[in-house]
């Protein structure tokens, strides 16, 4: 789940900082973490029986927000935490960095133990490294963003900071991501933010339901072209498979493209029951082989696997491939993609018993890899297909505005004054002023905090993943209220804080201007 918020430039010294709503990243990547035990579990599976093919079959899927906030701690920037518990604010201007948001007005806090934070995420990013040297990196949208809030805001700027990000991976994995790949986090994309958002020979990695034939039909898991697109395509993956991974760990869903009729108080299964079933899932393809060969004597290929893995604002989590599709013939064609939730919440036994159960089919020959670059090269299997504006048709809980009723604006209209308000900072910024270097790295984390106000995350657990009157997504939606309402005051007190100079004070130009002063 995203935590990572603005602060106040300045208000916490002169130098940016990694300001974060709770500690959970930090507990997570330490090295007992649950993002630790993720990354040495597909280390470990990788090393054993079939791990060669299975790490052929994965591509570790990184979130851009996450990655970028481990490294900054990494690099020794100071992290301040920001959860109502810090110590009493004694002067009481400021007000924190949420410009007194708590009631109890009290300062971030910071970790017992910097050193040792600072510490776990250089290992945590060494063995990150050390998984992915060599192997399948996609980007994911940062934060998980909602791709159809980000694209009615229409600000290139914060579109940037979710898709274009791949120069950073880079930077710090040492691996080039797949290029022209979206993955929407909902599994689903209307066509009105396809145009908007992707570009010439893009290919965006959908369930089924979010595609269509050119009969209005939901094709099977394959290569859908895009008619009347600039090359555009689909590759697209079982949602029955999807929903099996998406119910796992310790916050399930029941995701966007999910059958309605199938939605559940997924809570009321056990933890381990899920899991089982997810397994199931996996195994479901040799089922769907042995009965499409029942009787023949030609002995059946084996089904390809091939599988994103997803890690996610604090959850980079190895995946797992193969799933139940509707005609087992097009399983031996076109093979299966199995893609877990961007914020998995599986712990490391879990993922490791899922990819446990792919390395021994693998290892036995009854699978054998596909690897996704090979797929995504592949041929188009429905050659004048389209995205669907509606995947399921019924009321998905998930796209409720929490603003929808007030009179103020829409959640859209609150981001964008948000971001008017950021413009204008940084056209305050002095450049002529060597001190105005760290500017960005004082402003940047703003752009962080508004996608973590349209994340994905979270908007359809709980509840029976029908309707809002049962608590599905009760927890996002208040996370993102809470959020819209920091970035403003955060923009708001950060205005506050601008003085108005003579230009000649640091120039010989004699004409007024301001300067933001950090």
């Amino acid at each position: 789940m995203p935590t990572r918020v603005a602060a106040v430039p300045g208000v916490n010294g002169p130098d940016p900082v990694v300001m974060l709503s709770n500690d959970s990243l930090l507990e997570e990547i330490s090295e007992t973490g649950r993002l630790t035990g993720l990354v040495r579990a597909a280390d470990e599976a990788f090393s054993s029986s079939g791990g060669e093919e299975l790490r052929r079959a994965t591509c570790l899927a990184v979130d851009p927000d996450l990655l970028g906030t481990v490294s900054q701690i990494a690099d020794g920037r100071t992290v301040l935490i920001d959860d109502g518990n810090g110590p009493v604010n004694p002067d009481d201007d400021s007000g924190g960095d949420r410009s007194g948001r708590d009631e109890d007005n009290r300062r971030p806090s910071t970790p017992e133990d910097p050193g040792t934070v600072s510490a776990d995420a250089v290992r945590w990013l060494d063995e990150l490294r050390a998984l992915a040297d060599g192997g399948c990196v996609v980007a994911l949208p940062a934060s998980q963003a909602d791709l159809e809030s980000l694209a009615r805001v229409g600000s290139p700027e914060l579109t940037r900071a979710a898709l274009d990000r791949g120069a950073m991976i880079e930077r710090i994995l040492g691996v080039t991501p797949l290029s022209n790949v979206v993955l929407p986090a909902s599994g689903t994309l209307s066509p009105e933010t396809a145009g908007a958002l992707m570009g010439e020979g893009s290919t965006a990695i959908v369930a089924t339901p979010s595609t269509r034939t050119d009969t209005g039909l939901v094709p099977d898991p394959g290569m859908v072209g895009l008619a009347g697109t600039a090359g555009q395509r689909a590759l697209t993956y079982s949602p029955s498979l999807g929903s099996a991974l998406a119910a796992t760990g310790e916050v399930p869903e029941n995701p966007r493209y999910s059958d309605p009729d199938t939605r559940y108080w997924l809570t009321a299964d056990s933890e381990q029951a899920r899991l089982q079933d997810a397994r199931a899932g996996l195994l479901a393809p040799l089922v769907d082989v042995a009965d499409a060969t029942a009787g023949s004597p030609a002995v059946a290929p084996a089904p390809t696997t091939q599988s994103p893995t997803t890690p996610m604002p604090t959850n980079p989590a190895p995946p797992a491939p193969a799933a139940p599709v509707p005609t087992p013939g097009r399983a031996l064609d076109q093979g299966v993609l199995a893609v877990p939730p961007q914020v998995w919440s599986v712990d490391a036994e879990a993922a490791a018993s899922l990819l446990d159960t792919l390395g021994e089919q693998l290892a036995a020959g009854r699978m054998r890899a596909a690897p996704l670059p090979d797929r995504l090269a592949g041929p188009i299997t429905d050659p004048e297909g389209s995205l669907a504006t509606e995947p399921t048709g019924a009321l998905d809980p998930g796209e409720v505005d929490p603003f929808a009723q007030d009179p103020s604006g829409s959640t859209v209209h609150r981001l964008t004054e948000a971001l008017n308000g950021l413009g204008t900072l940084r056209s305050l910024v002095d450049t002529s002023d060597p001190n105005s270097a760290g500017a960005a790295g004082h402003l940047d984390p703003f752009l962080v905090d508004a996608l973590g106000a349209i994340s994905e995350t979270g908007r359809r657990a709980e509840g029976d993943g029908i309707t809002v009157e049962s608590g599905t997504g009760t927890a996002a939606r208040l996370r993102t209220v809470s959020r819209l309402d920091g970035i403003r005051e955060s923009v708001e007190a950060a205005l506050a804080r601008v003085d108005l100079l003579p230009r000649a004070a640091c120039s010989p130009w004699p004409a007024p201007t301001v300067r933001c002063c950090w």
